[in-house]
């Protein structure tokens, strides 16, 4: 018999007001936010270990995770819960190691494809590859 202690946080984005886009996703990321004395600046980097539960087919613990997306509407409401693994001890052990926060970015999807694609994922056209994705904005939550 054993136990372990962890802590758990559960993020429930809900609403995003005013958005000038439609087809809206938020993904989240857990991130250590570093201050570099070279460049006098802070710069975010990912943890050492994947943290955030995946609720879809793959591994368990991921990097990134994303919201379903708010079809064609301007205030798009969410119901997804994100639930993160986060360590004991939230600030790093030295100043090196940053402080955790979570990396929100909100993107615009294009669910209306406008190249074709053939089924083994070659293009048909000579068309550039453009991503589906648009982004729109970010922020960050500090978690310590």
């Amino acid at each position: 018999f054993h136990t372990t202690f962890c802590n758990e946080l559960i993020v429930s984005p809900r609403i995003l007001h005013n958005s000038a886009k439609r087809n809206i996703i938020i993904k989240i990321e857990i991130r250590r936010l570093q201050f570099c004395d070279d460049l006098n600046k802070s710069l975010v980097v990912l943890p050492d270990a994947p943290i955030i539960h995946n609720s879809r087919r793959g591994p368990f613990l991921v990097n990134e995770s994303y919201t379903s997306c708010a079809y064609h509407k301007v205030d798009p409401e969410f119901m997804d819960d994100f639930k993160i693994k986060l360590p004991l001890a939230l600030s790093g052990q030295d100043d090196s190691d940053g402080n955790l926060i979570a990396l929100f970015s909100v993107y615009n999807i294009s669910v209306k494809g406008k190249k074709k694609w053939s089924l083994i994922g070659a293009k048909c056209d000579d068309a550039e590859i453009t991503s589906p994705l648009e982004l729109l904005g970010c922020g960050y939550l500090p978690l310590c």
